[in-house]
């Protein structure tokens, strides 16, 4: 235990001595849900440093990953550190991120001033993982003053980059066809700022007319053309990302109480799988059902056994 305890020190202080590695593994092993994990991380959690989050999503296709790439470039010629949590779909046979480290940003991976780390969703909705929060952290632990996260782009539900991002970019690009109307409801209204990238494709014009449209009837935000595959407008993007940072946003304190109930959700859904695997609980549940009770009856008997007189549902054994 001593020795558990001494191993965690030394990774606390690799990580705030700047040390790529020992981010990695305790993200790693926070994303494997490890025990000691938790142990390294709480006392890591008070000792995380100042840093811009800068939240990029929107439809597959768009360019995040091209764009970000670029704006690693710009981060790193103003001497800026540079975290990157790509969030990818994860394997269903693995449950790891399907695409890996970003292919295009690998031009970094020898820079020690950048840290990118691809994060699978785990079947977590909302475009983010479930450690996502705690891998941010320990980026900013680690000094990286600009940490940029990449949802995984799934499309309308993808809303959850608010709860982490001090900025919210949503990407958008010529070709989408009606995609702009279809996203309105969703990933539209978090946006901070609108980049319209690949503007240099026809119809970027017209993307930005719908943009127009849209803000018409919301409060204005900033539209950026951009093209990354030429590297056009990352300059703005960048200013326009800076100026946007410097107004009020939502508190620490908000954000904790979203990520706790985010955890909470996941950790109550993963007890009560747990819970109905039990062959005894599974016998008993057939038993009921082909006793003609219906399943919402049962369901709500259940609860009430469950969260009787507490909280939360208590571990077997």
């Amino acid at each position: 235990m001593k020795s558990q305890g001494q191993k965690g020190s030394r990774l606390i202080k690799a990580i705030l001595k700047g040390e790529i590695r020992a981010a990695a593994k305790l993200i790693t092993a926070l994303e494997n849900e490890t025990p000691w994990a938790y142990q390294v991380y709480r006392s890591l959690f008070n000792q995380q440093k100042t840093g811009l989050v800068v939240g990029i999503t929107g439809a597959p296709g768009s360019g995040k990953s091209t764009l970000i790439e670029k704006m690693i470039g710009n981060y790193r010629q103003q001497g800026r550190k540079v975290g990157v949590l790509a969030v990818d779909p994860s394997s269903p046979f693995s449950g790891g991120a399907i695409l890996g480290d970003r292919v295009r940003m690998q031009r970094y991976a020898n820079d020690p001033g950048v840290f990118i780390r691809s994060m699978a969703t785990r079947g977590q909705t909302g475009g983010l993982s479930i450690a996502a929060g705690s891998a941010i952290r320990v980026m900013k632990a680690l000094g990286m003053e600009v940490v940029i996260v990449e949802t995984v782009g799934v499309g309308q539900d993808e809303v959850d980059i608010i709860k982490v991002a001090d900025v919210s970019v949503v990407l958008l690009a010529p070709g989408q066809g009606d995609d702009i109307q279809s996203i309105k409801a969703g990933v539209m209204e978090i946006a901070d700022i609108f980049a319209i990238n690949k503007s240099d494709l026809p119809g970027a014009d017209q993307v930005a007319v719908e943009l127009a449209e849209i803000n018409e009837v919301q409060d204005r935000r900033p539209v950026i053309k951009t093209s990354a595959i030429l590297n056009k407008g990352i300059d703005l993007l960048i200013a326009s990302i800076q100026n946007d940072a410097q107004r009020p946003k939502k508190d620490e304190l908000w954000r904790l109480q979203e990520e706790f109930k985010q955890i909470l959700r996941y950790k109550l859904n993963k007890k009560t799988e747990q819970w109905l695997s039990r062959k005894e609980i599974e016998k008993e549940v057939h038993r009921q059902l082909a006793s003609k009770i219906d399943p919402f009856t049962l369901s709500e008997q259940v609860m009430e056994h469950l969260f009787a007189a507490q909280w939360v549902v208590e571990e077997e054994g």
